[in-house]
């Protein structure tokens, strides 16, 4: 699993769209958080290169969406959504202060979805082991999403979560587990303080984007947990 982003080009300096006040009032919620990290980079739609580069994609036409559901039959709604005009599709589960990631009921229910949606496209890219009820439903949310990955095959998905937040720290090392096996390339890690980091190192010539994103970094941080 590449921790540090995908593989992307060397990150030029530009100016950030819309780039001015940030917006206020900053929340403490992930939700928040989602809308907090990336409406700056966002101009009708359109996705600023800078943040596209702080995440280690190479630049170039892209849009972006919030709570995006790709399939409403299957019903995930991702916190936020990337695609590229050739198509290649990035997929994000942002958190802050959650426990971990989410398990489920082993009940006729999830099982029927686990068959239906998560099976077909899984069982190619993990371990069996993955794919037994108790196992799937114990690691429910992290495995539907990483279904994904399986439906197309040029894509992507991207974890944000603070460091400080060891419950979600706990998740991270079962995530390595289970792309283990050839879905490493294509996850992503990136720790809040991290992300932020990095694009303050393009920030040196936008001193309000700076100020925006040192104060993202504090309170984000402070509250991880």
């Amino acid at each position: 699993m590449r921790a540090r982003g995908f593989p992307g080009l060397p990150r030029p300096r530009i100016a950030l769209r819309g780039s001015g006040a940030p917006p206020a009032g900053l929340a403490v919620t992930s939700k928040a958080m989602t809308r907090d990290l990336f409406s700056p980079f966002l101009e009708n739609g359109r996705v600023d290169e800078r943040l596209l580069l702080a995440l280690g994609i190479a630049a170039g036409d892209c849009e972006g969406r919030f709570e995006h559901v790709v399939d409403p039959v299957e019903g995930t709604a991702f916190d936020f959504y990337m695609e590229t005009k050739s198509g290649r599709r990035y997929f994000f589960d942002v958190k802050l202060s959650e426990a971990g990631f989410d398990s489920c009921a082993d009940d006729d229910r999830h099982r029927e979805k686990l068959e239906r949606h998560y099976r077909p496209h899984l069982r190619e890219h993990v371990d069996a082991k993955w794919l037994e009820p108790a196992a799937f439903f114990a690691n429910y949310e992290v495995l539907r999403h990483l279904s994904y990955l399986g439906r197309y095959a040029d894509s992507g998905l991207v974890f944000i979560f603070p460091k400080a937040n060891e419950g979600l720290m706990a998740g991270e090392e079962t995530i390595k587990q289970i792309v283990s096996k050839s879905l490493a390339p294509r996850v992503a890690v990136f720790h809040v303080e991290y992300l932020v980091g990095r694009i303050l190192d393009d920030a040196a010539e936008d001193e309000s984007l700076r100020k925006y994103c040192l104060e993202l970094r504090e309170r984000y941080a402070a509250r991880a947990v």
